[in-house]
């Protein structure tokens, strides 16, 4: 058994996936299934199984994994101290996240550059999807951290960070009568036109939610994923959508809208609960601030 072989099955049992955790490795996954094969005859035992399309560590697979865990980090760790040394380019982990549509921001500018700074040898992969499928991907391993817009209802089953409280804010044109006002109730909503990001967002979901208890309907002109197509919308139309307290927007003036109970709704970081994750995305999941 060596170091390698752990690092193949532990990425085995985290995605889930003999296609994705090959991936991940960058190896082909005959290359994968035959270093488990290998280490499950050197352990005399098997290791992991297949139940319902995804592999699972069998009660042995699941201590072996638990074990190695701080195995390969000690490991990452001496390659970090020694090998960067001499060639920092040996050593290139990526560390793959997920951002929910407008999550950016709420964030500063240079939140992920401040990272890179701190860790040079992390390559980051971060790509914008809708909030749902965010978290589909932290459920399946694809990613190994997610950002999100929500509230902790939303969130169980996840481990989670609240990283930016941010409330509920509006935008709104200077022309509607809403704009005079200094905050706003779920009552002023009644009939007002609004563009959201639509039901995979959390976001859209709590506001239709607070709506429906109230009984209050705004106009819900328009829903999309796309912020572009969203930002058109609300030029063309005049609409209302929701921001953060300090989005950019021209011409245009920002409410907060006051709930009573007010909810933690805010920026949330979250990864897979029951695995332990990758060395490079704990170091990540510890820096978070």
């Amino acid at each position: 058994m060596d170091i390698r072989q752990l690092e193949y099955y532990s990425a085995l049992v985290r995605k889930g996936s003999f296609t994705k955790a090959a991936d991940e490795l960058y190896v082909t996954r005959q290359t994968l299934s035959k270093a488990v094969r290998n280490l499950e005859h050197e352990l005399g035992c098997k290791l992991v199984c297949n139940r319902d399309g995804h592999v699972r560590p069998t009660e042995t697979g699941a201590l072996l994994y638990a074990e190695a865990a701080p195995v390969i980090d000690s490991y990452r760790k001496l390659e970090e101290r020694f090998l960067l040394r001499n060639d920092p380019r040996a050593l290139q982990p990526a560390l793959s996240i997920a951002l929910g549509h407008g999550v950016a921001f709420s964030l500063p500018g240079d939140y992920f550059e401040k990272f890179r700074a701190e860790f040079p040898h992390v390559r980051l992969s971060i790509e914008e999807l809708p909030t749902d499928s965010v978290l589909e991907l932290v459920a399946e391993s694809e990613v190994d951290v997610g950002f999100v817009g929500s509230t902790p209802e939303y969130l169980q089953g996840f481990d989670k960070k609240l990283l930016v409280e941010s409330g509920l804010y509006i935008s709104i044109p200077p022309t509607n009568e809403l704009a005079e006002k200094d905050r706003l109730t779920i009552q002023d909503l009644e009939g007002q036109p609004f563009v959201t990001y639509g039901k995979r967002n959390h976001l859209h979901r709590f506001f239709v939610e607070q709506c429906k208890k109230a009984g209050v309907h705004p106009d819900i002109l328009l829903t999309s994923s796309d912020v572009y197509t969203l930002m058109h919308a609300t030029q063309s139309s005049q609409a209302l959508y929701f921001c953060f307290r300090n989005s950019p927007a021209q011409e245009r003036v920002t409410k907060p809208l006051v709930l009573d109970p007010s909810p933690q709704f805010g920026t949330f970081a979250v990864k897979r609960k029951e695995l332990p994750a990758a060395s490079f995305a704990k170091l990540f999941w510890n820096w978070l601030k």
